[in-house]
């Protein structure tokens, strides 16, 4: 009975045997032992993660710390500055918040009265102001009617002598008002008007302003 012969392998095909059981070996080993233990910290530059990719399962958004511009934050409870955040809770800087815990749900408007004074001197002249006060004011002896300009319902008024030592004070006209009193001439009863009273005397100059 005669056995077939075989043929000795080339030594080609043993090589190309070879590198395949390597490949396949390598890509085994490299799929069991590379995990993130075997990566260097900070070696993965950021053009390497595909865009998108990551989501906030992968980011803790509790160490991403204080956002330092936000251009359009829906809520933003730390940003420095937050130009059209609709909530911003301690926004040091907020241009266009349309709610911010600070103001307690006020207008800006609310905490900038706005303050109208005049200089008013011994004959009535006002001889400085901050605008819509009419000059002269009305005078009898030492006792002076300004038109200021504005409603001055609970309004606060403050009145301060010019360099005299004579007691200056100030009341709204039109007994109506809260701490009104009569005002003459006839007309100034209306709730713009305010009535100065400096000292005993024959008048002085003064100041007088309206706040709010």
């Amino acid at each position: 009975m005669r056995f077939p012969r075989f043929r000795r392998p080339s030594p080609a095909l043993v090589i190309a045997v070879l590198a395949l059981v390597v490949a396949l070996g390598g890509s085994a080993y490299a799929v069991r032992q590379i995990d993130g233990s075997a990566i260097k910290r900070r070696s993965i530059p950021g053009d390497r993660i595909r865009n998108k990719a990551l989501t906030g399962t992968q980011i803790n958004e509790a160490r991403l710390g204080r956002v330092n511009e936000a251009k359009n934050a829906t809520n933003s409870k730390f940003a420095l500055r937050a130009s059209a955040a609709d909530s911003a809770g301690n926004a040091l800087n907020a241009g266009n918040a349309r709610s911010a815990d600070a103001l307690g749900g006020n207008p800006p408007g609310a905490f900038q009265p706005r303050i109208r004074w005049a200089l008013v001197d011994g004959v009535g002249n006002v001889l400085d102001q901050s605008g819509g006060v009419v000059s002269p004011a009305a005078r009898s002896g030492n006792t002076y009617v300004i038109a200021v300009g504005v409603d001055i319902t609970r309004k606060a008024l403050i009145a301060t002598s010019n360099g005299t030592a004579q007691p200056v004070s100030a009341a709204p006209c039109g007994v109506s008002l809260p701490g009104g009193v009569p005002c003459s001439p006839a007309g100034s009863n209306d709730g713009t008007h305010v009535q100065v009273a400096v000292g005993a005397g024959p008048g002085g100059p003064f100041y007088i302003a309206v706040l709010g």
